[in-house]
């Protein structure tokens, strides 16, 4: 809901709130209560209705901006990572934006959800699986084998994956009496992360 009490957001599996909602998925609505109207929002701006469902609306306190999760994959141009997607939708100008993007507009790896938003729009906060939105990441760390029987007879490699800048980063996996008990990035990165 909005800081006055106007504008309410909120997703929906009915088909008879706005005319013509015939893509038979959960979509993202605006009420406002001034004028007792409801408007559809997960739409493309070419007025496109999402071919996936659409979820968690959060809604700016001005009113203006409702940010959402959706499955859809023709709100915008050039989705094709198949994953739930984080959008902002500007109610007074219809522009939308899919937000769980890097910062070069890569799309993301993994799904994102859960969205929230700031008094005025300009932030938006999520969370996400994906390991490329921002760089130096690590997600997957792999020992591989270095010994056999009970324990490690000589430090395993380590093998690092994910992460953008850290695709290339190496490490060294610290063996005490036979068990990994950490491992520590020696390029591509800094510190230990900890138990494995």
């Amino acid at each position: 809901m909005s800081s006055d009490g106007r504008y309410v957001a909120f997703a929906s599996d009915a088909i008879n709130l706005v005319a013509g909602d015939t893509n038979g998925a959960r979509d993202v609505f605006l009420f406002d209560s001034q004028n007792n109207t409801v408007r559809l929002l997960s739409k493309s701006q070419q007025g496109l209705q999402g071919s996936a469902a659409s979820n968690n609306p959060a809604l700016s306190g001005n009113g203006r901006w409702v940010a959402f999760a959706s499955d859809a994959t023709n709100l915008i141009f050039g989705d094709t990572n198949a994953f739930t997607d984080i959008y902002a939708v500007d109610t007074v100008t219809g522009l939308i934006k899919r937000i769980s993007v890097t910062s070069s507009g890569d799309q993301a790896n993994n799904p994102s959800f859960k969205p929230a938003i700031s008094q005025d729009g300009r932030y938006v906060a999520f969370e996400s699986t994906a390991t490329n939105l921002i760089p130096g990441v690590v997600r997957a760390i792999t020992v591989n084998s270095g010994g056999g029987g009970a324990g490690y007879v000589t430090p395993p490699t380590v093998t690092i994956t994910g992460g953008g800048a850290t695709a290339n980063a190496t490490a060294v996996a610290n063996v005490a009496n036979g068990a990994v008990t950490s491992i520590t990035l020696t390029s591509g990165g800094t510190g230990i992360m900890g138990r494995q």
